[in-house]
């Protein structure tokens, strides 16, 4: 067996082991998974959701809970615009409330829907942070090797321990630096793609697109309030947590 191959075997036996261990490693504790039943007759069914509708000065909205998504409470919006004039659509105007008593009476907090805006710039700059921390480490390894390489000339048997190390080494900050760039990937395209964004909604268009609120596990009613066009459309919901 020549030389190039047995290191081509050695390196993909230790790709594997490192995948194996970072699986196996890889365990989180299962969130609560967090259901909310419509509560209002008016609506269709559509991709297996259903979707409550609420129609006003010629425009309506219609609304579907999806999922409970990373903290988030997940919804299926459609929006359509059958005014003569544009409607300016902006999901950070959404909103959901709670109300609680004290003694000094009963108090009231909106929680608001999440800007997907704020989230594209987030995750830039963490995907900029991750390639800026794997170059680093990448040539800060190449340097390590250099030395190691300059000291170990006239000991070959330890000079292939160090090249095993880095080799190893190597392998599991490549295979690190691509899940967290996959993951950031992944949200990007959810904030991008699917989120419902600020838009210009010309007459007789519609729009569709997903929009999260934080997650309130305390909380047994929700009403989602849709702000389009100095107008309020309310979804009313009731959650189940299911753990």
């Amino acid at each position: 067996m020549s030389t190039v191959h047995k290191s081509f075997t050695l390196k993909a036996k230790i790709f594997l082991f490192l995948l194996t261990v970072f699986c196996a490693s890889c365990y989180f504790k299962p969130t609560p998974v967090y259901l909310l039943k419509p509560q209002l007759q008016e609506g269709y069914w559509l991709w297996g959701k259903y979707f409550q509708v609420k129609q006003t000065d010629s425009l309506e909205v219609a609304l579907a809970y999806d999922r409970s998504y990373e903290g988030y409470y997940k919804f299926n919006i459609i929006i359509k615009n059958n005014t003569r004039k544009p409607v300016l659509v902006d999901p950070v105007k959404f909103y959901y409330q709670l109300v609680w008593l004290t003694s000094e009476g009963p108090r009231i907090n909106r929680i608001y829907a999440v800007d997907p805006e704020k989230e594209i710039i987030k995750l830039a700059k963490q995907e900029s942070r991750e390639i800026a921390a794997y170059r680093t480490d990448s040539a800060n390894r190449a340097l390590l090797a250099f030395f190691d390489l300059l000291g170990d000339l006239s000991d070959s048997g330890k000079n292939s321990a160090n090249n095993l190390q880095n080799e190893v080494s190597s392998l599991r900050s490549n295979l690190e630096h691509q899940v967290q760039m996959q993951s950031i990937e992944k949200k990007l395209k959810q904030w991008k793609v699917k989120a419902l964004r600020k838009t210009t909604l010309p007459p007789n268009f519609q729009i569709t697109g997903d929009v999260f609120f934080p997650v309130k596990s305390e909380i047994e009613k929700i009403i989602i309030h849709v702000v389009v066009n100095g107008k309020e459309f309310l979804f009313p919901f009731k959650q189940y947590v299911e753990n």
